[in-house]
This record gives C-alpha cells, structure tokens and sequence, in this order.
C-alpha cells in the first residue's frame, strides 16, 4: 500500500470521528465555557471545524512559518455552520493535499522546518507532521 493510499485511509477515519463530535455541539450552549478564561464551546468548535485546512500547508509547503499562520477567526454562529466549515476544509485538504501527485512518496519523506520566521525551533517529517497536527488533533477531543 503506498504511503498516500494509507494516510487518506487514517484521514478519512479521523475526519469521520471529528465530524460525529461536531454533530454533538448543542446549538444553545455554544457561549458555554467552564471558566471565565476559557474559550467558549462555540469557539473551540470553530477552531476544530478548520483543523483540516492546515493539511494543505504541511503536505504542500516547504516550510511551517507559524507567522504566516491566518489569524485566529470569531466563532461560527451555529452547529450548522461549524459543520458545513468542517465539511469544506476537510473535503478541501482532501481533494488538494492528500491524493494529488505533489503528495507522492518523495515529498512525503521530507522534513520540513518549523518556526516563526527566521528562528526554526525544530524539524519534523511531513507525515508526521500531517498525522500529529491535523488527522490525530482533529478527532482528539471525541
């Protein structure tokens, strides 16, 4: 089995794990958060719906610039948009990073460096990378 063939085996497993505990968010209960400090239900469902779009950076980049990171965005409204958010960006890493040719044997085994601009804190595999930071993180919380 290739490498791509067995890592969109494990996205797809862990996409589907993530998108059952999205389904579970109750929709009155997205301000809810356990401590004043905390972020609320609706944002960390929010930030779990984008999880995926970090697959395309990883599997197609050169590097993981943690300043070019998009700013952190306002919590979606609804369970129903927080799902159609996850539908998209997990579709989307899926059909532009996973199983396109740029994401062959070669790339996959390369390590990329991490950091914020200049300063590389450290050096991590592309596969390791895509499995730890996206596919494992997404479906963690369930």
């Amino acid at each position: 089995m290739a490498i791509k063939d067995a890592l969109l085996a494990d996205y797809d497993h862990e996409m589907g794990t993530t998108r059952r505990l999205l389904e579970r968010v109750p929709d009155d209960k997205l301000a809810w958060r356990p401590h004043d400090k905390s972020r609320s239900m609706g944002d960390l469902a929010t930030h779990v719906s984008r999880i995926p779009s970090w697959g395309g950076i990883i599997l197609n980049g050169q590097s993981f610039d943690l300043s070019d990171a998009p700013p952190e965005e306002a919590a979606l409204p609804s369970r129903g948009a927080i799902l159609a958010s996850f539908n998209e960006t997990s579709a989307r890493t899926r059909a532009n990073s996973v199983i396109t040719p740029s994401a062959s044997e070669n790339s996959n085994s390369m390590t990329v460096p991490i950091g914020v601009g200049a300063s590389v804190t450290m050096n991590m595999p592309v596969l390791l990378m895509f499995i730890d930071w996206v596919s494992t993180k997404s479906s963690t919380l369930s």
